[in-house]
């Protein structure tokens, strides 16, 4: 995943498959900002459970925080 100092999104976002729901989300929107391959995020996205909800407190500093379900803490 780490090679040269530099981090690959694309394995950071094949890896995110298999972390919790918060890891998915958080990844995926930063990826979505990226344009990444739309197929590999589709993958990520279908692996969320569609009604659930993060909490977090990320979701003004990324554009696609909605999208993956992220929102402010209450």
């Amino acid at each position: 995943m780490i090679k040269n100092n530099k981090v690959s999104l694309s394995s950071l976002v094949k890896s995110a498959v298999y972390e919790s729901p918060r890891v998915k989300a958080v990844i995926g929107a930063i990826a979505e900002e990226f344009e990444f391959d739309k197929k590999l995020l589709g993958k990520l996205k279908t692996s969320l459970n569609p009604v659930s909800v993060i909490y977090l407190n990320v979701g003004n500093a990324l554009i696609y925080a909605k999208k993956w379900q992220i929102v402010p803490e209450r």
